[in-house]
C-alpha cells in the first residue's frame, strides 16, 4: 500500500518541499490512514501538516472521536485544530442534505487553515461508488471520471488503494480507529451503494468490480482531458467573445458541422464562460439550443441566470445583453480590415444620425465614431484614371459628384432603397437585408451611408451601383469602416 500511494504523490506532484498541508481528521479508517501515509512520507520530502477536526454536532460520540485525534496528533507532533459545526442547523438553512452540508463544512474550515493544498482521503472504493451514484442519476463524460487524484489543490493521495487495503494497513500498525456509526445507515444514497450495491458487484458479477470500474474511470478522465483540448481551440476557432456586451457569438454553420457530442461540450463552454460554473445549466438547456439550428430565420430562447440564446442567419449569439444589443460591435470583429493606413485628426462621436459636412480641403480627412464603436474615415480626393478595387470589404470608392444631399450616416427608415445594378433597378433595403440574411438584432442598428432615401452603402455589406466610380467621374469620396481596436 505505501508503494502506491507514494506513487499516486509523485505520479501527480501532489507535495513538494516547504507546502503546508492542511489534512481532516475524522478518526475514521480513511483518514487515519491518510495522516499516517503523510507523516510517512515527511521522512523524504520536507513538508508541513496540519490537522483539523470537525465536529459535526449530530452524533452523541463526536467527543471521543475528537480526544482519539487529539492523542494521534499529539503522538505525532502535529499541529491540531478542532472546531465545532453545527450542520443539522445548516443543512436546514441552506436547504441541503445533511451530508452535503457537513461536506461545505469541513472544506470550509480546511481552507481556512490557509495550507498549500487540502488533503483528503478519498480511495479506490469512493471513487467507484461516485461512479455508479452519478450513473444512477444521469452524467455526461465528466461525472464517469467519478474523482479526479489532484482538482485545484485538493490532492487524494489513496485514490489508488482499496478500504481493504487500508484496514488491513491500520491492522499491520496495530493502530486502532474510530467508527462512525452512520456509516452503516442506510439515510444516504452512497451508503446504499457502499453498503448493497458493491458488495452484490463484487460477489455476484465479478471480484474485481471495483477496481475494474476505478480504471475505466481513469480512462474517462484522460479521454476528458484530451477532449477539453479540443473545445478549447474549437472555442478560439469558431466563438468571438465580446466582453463589452457580455456575450460570445458562435458561427451557427460550424456549430451545425460539428460531431453532436463536440457541439453540446463547446455549448457547455460557453455558458461556463457566462454563468458561474456549471449552475443551473443541465442538457435540456444544452439541447434547446442546438434546437435552435433547425429554425429558420430568428428565433430567441431563455436560459438559466437570466441568459438569452438567439438565432440570427449566420449566428447563434448567447448573452445577457438587450436582444437588440447582442451583437455590437463583434459582429464586424470576424472580418476587420488590417491594412488600412493609420490617420490624422479626431474621431468625432455621433448618435445614430448626423450629417457629415466634408472639409474643404480635397485631400483633408474626417474620422468620425460611430455609435457600434466602429470608426469610419473619409475623405474626397480627384479621380486620377488609376484603377479601384471595389472589393474591399471595409473600404469603398464613391463617385462624389452624384450624390445630390451631403452625405449623412445613419441607421435604417422605412422607404429605403438601394440601386442594385447598372439598369437602375431598385430593391428596398428591408428586402435587402432579408435576402443577406443580416441579422434582425443587427438591422436597427447598422451603420448606413445615406442620399436621402437612397442607401449609398450598407456599411459592411454591398454599395448602390448608381454611385460607382467610372470614366466619367471627376470626385472620388473614399469611405473606410475601421474597428475600435485600430486606433
Amino acid at each position: 500500500m505505501l508503494s502506491k500511494v507514494e506513487y499516486a504523490l509523485k505520479q501527480h506532484n501532489m507535495i513538494n518541499d516547504s507546502e503546508t498541508i492542511a489534512v481532516g481528521i475524522s478518526g475514521g479508517a480513511d483518514s487515519v490512514a491518510l495522516f499516517l501515509m503523510l507523516c510517512e512520507y515527511k521522512k523524504t520530502v520536507d513538508f508541513t501538516i496540519k490537522a483539523l477536526h470537525v465536529n459535526h454536532m449530530i452524533r452523541k460520540e463526536a467527543g471521543e472521536d475528537e480526544e482519539f485525534v487529539k492523542e494521534l496528533c499529539a503522538r505525532h507532533g502535529v499541529e491540531l485544530k478542532c472546531v465545532a459545526v453545527d450542520v443539522p442547523s445548516l443543512a436546514e438553512r441552506e436547504h441541503l442534505s445533511t451530508e452535503e452540508a457537513g461536506r461545505i463544512a469541513r472544506y470550509r474550515e480546511l481552507k481556512a487553515i490557509g495550507a498549500h493544498k487540502i488533503a483528503v482521503g478519498h480511495h479506490r472504493d469512493d471513487l467507484a461508488e461516485t461512479v455508479l451514484l452519478n450513473l444512477c442519476r444521469g452524467t455526461g463524460l465528466h461525472g464517469i471520471t467519478g474523482i479526479p487524484p489532484v482538482s485545484d489543490n485538493i490532492i487524494r493521495p489513496l485514490l489508488y488503494v482499496t478500504r481493504t487495503e487500508i484496514e488491513e494497513y491500520l491492522y499491520s500498525l496495530n493502530q486502532p480507529y474510530q467508527t462512525d456509526k452512520t456509516n452503516f445507515t442506510e439515510d444516504y444514497a452512497r451508503n446504499r451503494i457502499r453498503l448493497n450495491t458493491i458488495p452484490y458487484l463484487k460477489k455476484e458479477i465479478n471480484a474485481g468490480a471495483v477496481e475494474h470500474i476505478s480504471n475505466m474511470a481513469g480512462d474517462m478522465l484522460e479521454l476528458e482531458e484530451y477532449i477539453g483540448s479540443e473545445i478549447e481551440k474549437l472555442f478560439g476557432d469558431i466563438c468571438i467573445v465580446n466582453e463589452e456586451n457580455q456575450n460570445i457569438q458562435i458561427d451557427r454553420k460550424r456549430l451545425s458541422e460539428l460531431n453532436p457530442y463536440m457541439a453540446r461540450e463547446l455549448l457547455l463552454k460557453v455558458l461556463e464562460k457566462l454563468t458561474p460554473g456549471r449552475k443551473d445549466i443541465s442538457r435540456v438547456h444544452i439541447n434547446s439550443i442546438l434546437n435552435l439550428l433547425q429554425t429558420q430565420g430568428e428565433k430567441q430562447i431563455a436560459l438559466p441566470c437570466g441568459l438569452k440564446a438567439v438565432a440570427s442567419y449566420d449566428y447563434i449569439v448567447v448573452g445577457s445583453g438587450k436582444e437588440a444589443g447582442l451583437y455590437g460591435t463583434s459582429y464586424l470583429e470576424r472580418n476587420k480590415v488590417n491594412n488600412i493606413v493609420s490617420t490624422t485628426g479626431t474621431a468625432i462621436s455621433i448618435s445614430n444620425s448626423m450629417e457629415i459636412l466634408l472639409p474643404t480641403k480635397m485631400e483633408e480627412e474626417v474620422r468620425l465614431k460611430l455609435w457600434n464603436g466602429a470608426i469610419v474615415k473619409l475623405r474626397k480626393t480627384p479621380h486620377c484614371g488609376q484603377r479601384l478595387f471595389e472589393d474591399i470589404k471595409y473600404t469603398k470608392f464613391f463617385d462624389y459628384d452624384k450624390i445630390k444631399c451631403s452625405p449623412v450616416f445613419r441607421t435604417r427608415k422605412q422607404g429605403d432603397y438601394l440601386i442594385v445594378n447598372n439598369a437602375g433597378q431598385k430593391k428596398s433595403l428591408k428586402e435587402y437585408m432579408i435576402n443577406e440574411k443580416i441579422p434582425r438584432h443587427l438591422r436597427d442598428t447598422l451603420p448606413l451611408l445615406s442620399d436621402g432615401e437612397h442607401i449609398i452603402w450598407v456599411l459592411g455589406y454591398r454599395i448602390s451601383a448608381k454611385y460607382r466610380v467610372d470614366e466619367n467621374t471627376k470626385t472620388i469620396l473614399e469611405v473606410s469602416l475601421v474597428h475600435t481596436d485600430k486606433l
